[in-house]
């Protein structure tokens, strides 16, 4: 059989991972890894939270899949914008989308267009340098979180440490300096959802109380017998005597309004029983899920046919999906690398039983672009460059804005 090539949109976790499946089912294929960012990784560098550097080292497994001669990185190509899925599709014998949903679940109340009011995806991508974000977030004393998952979590650390804590992490001194400035005294964490339902691990609200000061409190609803909930009790007791900053999770709400001028000022709830609870904030901070960004020209909702099965990740004939692009934002980076699986198994299956012809793969697509695109050597000099400016305490300091990116790769390969 020709050796089949492959098209893989998203470099992060879930296009790894299934480029890492294919590869090992068809050590002859050439599998071409693309983003819309000239550095590989998505998720892993902009999403994961910059303290949890461990968690992030999976882009070391990653970096030798790509050292191999058949598998490759195109970084800056927007597939929609900078070439067609059809051009695509003529040029290799498989697309996968694994791009991922980037854009914040709406909370789809009056509001909700108020200054300080931000989504979750955008204050974790402006901690990690996101070049989509803006310089600085606008963060207040009393901020209140919605959802009760990782990411809520997530949020609250963040938001809760101390300064000295983020030593090495890959948070820049700028962002914590901004985040210290803030100097957030409480936060309230509010989930439709009854105590008992807590979608967040054990081991992410117990990391809440390695920074001195914080105290857990348990506020409306925060009644359960679940295994969680008897631990979040447990903690809370534990932590009654901290002074600092006061994190309060609260149960069975569902959001109605935001009230203020053009500031956020306070935030309206009802229970269970239709009875209004008022919350006051300088900040909210929605953590309840990621979608599609509606503004791109490529939507895959419109690629589904008659066909389509998303339980396999089959969008019509040779194109496919896998991950949150699969089946939502859902699931941790093993959750990512087992879909991975599922879907790179089918894609398999189906090119055993399909002629595959001569396409034009890498060739084709280089020569199609239009503009200045990265590869993974270019990846590897940028990451030794931003390791060697990391400041005392730190992991790394990352280029943030994509042209600089672009610009300071033209000058090394000048320099070269």
């Amino acid at each position: 059989m020709t050796a089949a090539k492959i098209a893989i949109i998203g470099s992060g976790p879930s296009g790894c991972y299934t480029a890492q499946f294919l590869n090992k089912a068809l050590p002859e294929a050439e599998i071409c890894v693309m983003d819309r960012l000239p550095v590989p990784f998505g998720l892993v560098r902009y999403g994961v939270a910059p303290d949890h550097v461990g968690t992030k080292n999976v882009t070391k497994q990653f970096e030798r899949l790509f050292a191999q001669d058949n598998v490759h990185f195109i970084g800056h190509v927007d597939v929609g914008v900078d070439i067609s899925l059809a051009q695509l599709q003529a040029m290799f014998d498989v697309v996968v989308f694994a791009s991922g949903l980037s854009q914040d679940r709406a909370l789809n109340i009056e509001g909700e267009s108020l200054q300080g009011v931000i989504g979750s995806g955008v204050l974790t991508r402006w901690s990690n340098d996101h070049p989509d974000t803006p310089e600085f977030i606008d963060i207040g004393e009393r901020v209140l979180i919605i959802g009760n998952g990782n990411v809520a979590m997530d949020v609250a650390r963040l938001l809760s440490k101390n300064a000295a804590d983020f030593e090495g992490s890959e948070m820049r001194p700028e962002t914590v300096a901004h985040i210290q400035k803030a100097a957030v005294k409480h936060i309230d964490i509010v989930s439709r959802s009854e105590m008992d339902a807590a979608k967040y691990d054990a081991v992410m609200v117990k990391e809440l109380l390695k920074t001195e000061g914080v105290r857990l409190v348990l506020g409306h609803n925060a009644q359960g017998e679940h295994e969680k909930s008897m631990l979040l009790t447990q903690l809370a007791e534990q932590s009654h005597d901290q002074q600092g900053t006061d994190i309060v999770f609260h149960y069975g709400l569902t959001p109605q309004y935001l009230q203020g001028d053009a500031h956020l000022q306070a935030a309206v709830f009802t229970n269970a029983q239709g009875e209004e609870i008022v919350f006051s904030a300088d900040t909210l901070i929605s953590a309840i899920g990621f979608e599609a960004s509606c503004k791109h020209p490529l939507q895959l909702r419109d690629l589904h046919t008659d066909d389509t099965d998303l339980n396999c990740g089959f969008l019509q004939h040779n194109v496919y999906c896998v991950g949150w692009a699969r089946r939502g934002p859902v699931g941790t980076i093993p959750e990512n690398r087992k879909d991975a699986k599922l879907v790179a198994d089918v894609i398999v299956a189906a090119l055993q039983t399909q002629d595959i012809g001569n396409k034009g793969g890498l060739k084709d697509l280089l020569s199609n672009l239009h503009q200045p695109h990265t590869d993974f050597d270019d990846w590897l000099r940028l990451n030794q460059f931003e390791i060697s400016q990391a400041v005392t305490g730190r992991h790394r300091l990352k280029i943030k804005s994509t042209e600089q990116v672009l610009q300071w790769l033209n000058i090394a390969k000048q320099s070269v």
